[in-house]
C-alpha cells in the first residue's frame, strides 16, 4: 500500500499544566523509545486484528452494514490497525494524528508497496476541513484509549465535535475508554515498575519502564488522570527522562450527554473484554494492558 503524507500545521490550541498539546505530544507519543518497546501495543499484531474485528462487527450491528469501503482513523498514531483493516476488504483508510513520529514509524512498519489506500495527515484532528471535507464516512474508530487526549473542557468538547463531523448520518464512531475505572483513589499515587526490552531493529537491551499515575477531581465532575513515565537501563541509566502525560476523565453519564450535544447518540457497551477475545484472555493470562485492560470498555456512536 502507499501513503500519501499531508503534512499539516502543527496545532497548539490547548494548553494543560502551562504546556501545549503538542508539548505533551512531542514528550511522550513522538518518542521512539518508547514506541520500540516489546510491551507497547505497536509490536502486538493480534491485538490489533481482534480490535479491528470488534470495530467492524460493531460497525455491522449498528448499521446493518456488511463493510464500509471508507475508514476514519482519529488518532491513528503507529497506524498499526491499517494492515488489517485492508486485510478485511476496507478499501480506503484516513489517517490523522498529531504526533509526527508516530505516522513516520507507522509508514516505515505497516505501510509497504503502492496502492493508494492509504492518506495520512500530521495534524490536530480539529482541523477536519483539511481531510474530510464532504462529511460522508461511515466509520470511524480510535482504540487504545485515545478520548481523553485533551484534557480542558472546551478542547475536550472540540475533540468530540471534530470526531462526529466527518462521519455521515447514521454514520457510526466506535471507540475504547477507560473512565474512572483506571483512577486510583484521590489522594493515592500508583507507582509501577516492570521489566521490558527495547527493540530497535538488530538492537536489543533490557530496560526497566516505571509509571506513576494520580487522579485530581475537577469542578464539573470530571477528574483528570496525571500519568509520569521514565524508562532506565538495567543497570540504571536514563533512557527516556521522565516526563508527563494527561487524560481527561468523563463519567459515562456526562459523555452521554456530550455526544448528544454534537448530534451523537453514544452507546456505552460494557467491559471490551467482553467483546474481544484477546483482550479476555490476555487479562486472564498476563493483566498486563494498563489502560486497555480490564478498565476498558467498548463504546459506540452513532451520528443522528
Amino acid at each position: 500500500m502507499s501513503v500519501l503524507l499531508e503534512a499539516g500545521k502543527q496545532s497548539n490550541k490547548t494548553t494543560f499544566q502551562g504546556h501545549s498539546l503538542q508539548d505533551m505530544v512531542s514528550a511522550h507519543y513522538d518518542n521512539r523509545t518508547l514506541m520500540n518497546l516489546e510491551g507497547e501495543i505497536h509490536f502486538d499484531r493480534y491485538l490489533s486484528i481482534d480490535e479491528v474485528k470488534v470495530v467492524l462487527s460493531s460497525y455491522q450491528k449498528f448499521t446493518d452494514h456488511e463493510m464500509p469501503e471508507v475508514v476514519y482513523a482519529p488518532c491513528a498514531g503507529t497506524l498499526r490497525h491499517v494492515s488489517p483493516l485492508l486485510e478485511r476488504g476496507v478499501r480506503r483508510v484516513i489517517a490523522v494524528d498529531l504526533s509526527h513520529e508516530s505516522l513516520a514509524v507507522g509508514r516505515e512498519r505497516f505501510c509497504q508497496g503502492d496502492t493508494g489506500q492509504v492518506q495520512t495527515y500530521n495534524t490536530d484532528i480539529r482541523d477536519t476541513d483539511r481531510f474530510a471535507q464532504n462529511h460522508d464516512i461511515p466509520l470511524a474508530f480510535l482504540m487504545g484509549n485515545s478520548l481523553g487526549d485533551v484534557t480542558d473542557s472546551d478542547g475536550h468538547l472540540e475533540f468530540i465535535e471534530a470526531l462526529g463531523k466527518p462521519l455521515k448520518r447514521g454514520g457510526v464512531l466506535v471507540f475504547d475508554y477507560m473512565g474512572e475505572r483506571y483512577n486510583p483513589p484521590v489522594g493515592e499515587v500508583y507507582d509501577t515498575t516492570w521489566p521490558d526490552r527495547v527493540i530497535d531493529g538488530d538492537i536489543e537491551f533490557d530496560v526497566f519502564d516505571r509509571r506513576q499515575r494520580w487522579s485530581v477531581p475537577n469542578a464539573d465532575g470530571t477528574s483528570t488522570l496525571h500519568l509520569t513515565c521514565e524508562v532506565t537501563s538495567i543497570g540504571g541509566e536514563l533512557i527516556v527522562p521522565k516526563h508527563s502525560y494527561d487524560k481527561l476523565v468523563v463519567p459515562d453519564p456526562i459523555l452521554i450527554e456530550q455526544f448528544a450535544r454534537f448530534g451523537m447518540k453514544l452507546h456505552c457497551l460494557g467491559p471490551l473484554r467482553n467483546y474481544s477475545s484477546y483482550h479476555d484472555r490476555r487479562i486472564r493470562e498476563k493483566d498486563d494492558l494498563g489502560m486497555m485492560g480490564t478498565p476498558d470498555h467498548l463504546y459506540v456512536a452513532v451520528k443522528e
